[in-house]
């Protein structure tokens, strides 16, 4: 991942709420940070998702913790209901994958990876990825592996974060409000993108502490 790239990623993910660690390949990346709205980067999504879904397959194929694996089927899944046009399904599925993951063991990441960030015991997986973001500091010189972190970070904020309205995926949205607009395939393209990294981090924090 390109260093001079950094700040456009961060933006995107910011922006639209999906995460470009790991997946989609180069070429769709370059294509991504020329473009100017979420909306047209999300078409691109769409446009290019068989090429999408290539990727995230080939990325779930590098997670394989024995406690994981539940779980990898599970977006595998999703990922068969993104290529048969089974959206909206998918995003319900991986809405539960995120919080579930998260729950289970990302609390229990984030306090590894950003240790300097401020946790107390009772805080959800808003707050805790609230203070992580607080700890970044773009004018610093960060690792390679901490940034596609904080790239996972700022993505999934938007994920967990609350919302009047369904603008970027939202978990909490899509879990307790069946309306129309909670759900779309743009959403479940970006759902799928910031879980597979997530799952990527996961499996190598949960392979190093064994």
């Amino acid at each position: 991942m390109r260093v001079q790239l950094w700040p456009w990623l961060l933006r995107i993910s910011a922006k639209d709420g999906m995460c470009l660690a790991w997946a989609p390949r180069a070429e769709l990346i370059d294509m991504l940070i020329t473009l100017r709205t979420s909306r047209a980067r999300l078409q691109v999504l769409l446009d290019h998702r068989k090429e999408v879904l290539e990727d995230v397959t080939a990325s779930l194929s590098e997670v394989d913790h024995p406690e994981l694996l539940v779980y990898r089927e599970l977006v595998e899944e999703a990922v068969d209901c993104l290529a048969d046009g089974r959206d909206f399904a998918a995003q319900a599925l991986l809405g539960n994958v995120l919080d579930s993951c998260m729950r289970e063991y990302g609390h229990d990441w984030l306090t590894d990876r950003f240790a300097n960030a401020h946790y107390t015991a009772n805080m959800g997986s808003h707050n805790r990825l609230r203070g992580v973001l607080a700890t970044y500091d773009a004018s610093s010189r960060v690792r390679p592996g901490m940034f596609t972190a904080y790239l996972l970070v700022t993505a999934l904020k938007n994920a967990f974060g609350p919302a009047p309205r369904q603008i970027t995926f939202n978990r909490h949205l899509a879990a307790h409000h069946a309306a129309k607009g909670s759900y779309c395939s743009e959403f479940a393209l970006a759902a799928v993108l910031s879980v597979q990294a997530l799952l990527r981090h996961l499996d190598g924090y949960l392979w190093a502490r064994t």
